[in-house]
């Protein structure tokens, strides 16, 4: 069951209407956030999920804490990616996923609940241009 709302649609440049201003202030705090980017990003919404993930990424930013900067910008990166899936522009899905592997270098343990065996799940689908899955189907 989702966290926060989906959208019926996400947003494709050209092809569907963004978001409202201020829709990502709906989850009042940085677990609540991340989830929802999980779940926003699991159902294909690769823009939202990008913008919710910003609010975790300069939280942890400013918390000093540099593996969970790293981590959440590597999922922005993947989100970024899969925009660009649904846009189909395979250069710079892959030029992001490449991003992405930058940011989760180095990274061996478990982040925010998820494996690396996920995010590298999700690299692989994406430099193969399917969809990605942060949690089983």
């Amino acid at each position: 069951m989702p966290h926060l709302p989906l959208p019926a649609t996400t947003f494709v440049k050209g092809r569907s209407a963004r978001p409202p201003e201020g829709w990502v202030e709906l989850a009042v705090d940085d677990d609540e956030r991340f989830a929802w980017g999980c779940d926003l990003f699991d159902a294909g919404c690769f823009f939202e999920a990008h913008e919710v993930w910003e609010g975790c990424w300069l939280a942890a930013r400013a918390a000093g804490d540099v593996d969970d900067t790293r981590f959440v910008h590597g999922l922005i990166r993947l989100a970024a990616a899969g925009v660009k899936l649904l846009d189909d522009k395979p250069a710079s899905r892959l030029a992001h996923v490449e991003g992405a592997v930058g940011y989760f270098a180095g990274l061996v343990h478990e982040q925010r609940g998820i494996a690396p065996s996920t995010w590298q799940r999700a690299i692989d689908d994406l430099r193969a241009g399917r969809a990605p899955r942060l949690t089983p189907p």
